[in-house]
């Protein structure tokens, strides 16, 4: 799988996992994005800080012909910037916020666990 074909099946999983949490589809659907999405996350850091660093751009993802409420966009962010917290801790910090500002459930959430986890220690980022 080239370096490519990583960022758009780590792109259409967080899509698919925003739709499936906005349209409240079964926990079993949820659960079966999981692992492939966490093969890609796992390949990202096999293959080292540079290539984690080709996820830079998705913290400012734009979806296609989406309004300012863009749930898919920012489940992209919201990915991006977890998995980039130990390689651009700053950035992504930046973007956990910035989410916590400006979205709606379940993004607004999430990132502000992120970083509530990471201010106590509770998470450490590799």
């Amino acid at each position: 799988m080239t370096n490519a074909d990583l960022l758009s099946a780590f792109v259409n999983f967080a899509i698919a996992q925003a739709d499936g949490e906005l349209n409240l589809v079964s926990l079993k659907l949820l659960n079966r994005l999981y692992k492939p999405w966490r093969a890609v996350c796992d390949e990202f850091r096999r293959r080292g800080p540079d290539v984690r660093r080709l996820m830079i751009p998705l913290m400012e993802y734009k979806s296609p012909g989406k309004g300012w409420i863009d749930s898919p966009a920012y489940q992209v962010w919201l990915n991006a910037a977890r998995e980039l917290l130990a390689v651009v801790p700053d950035q992504a910090r930046a973007t956990f916020e910035a989410i916590t500002k400006n979205t709606i459930y379940p993004q607004r959430l999430q990132a502000g666990m992120c970083l509530r986890s990471v201010d106590e220690g509770v998470y450490k980022p590799t």
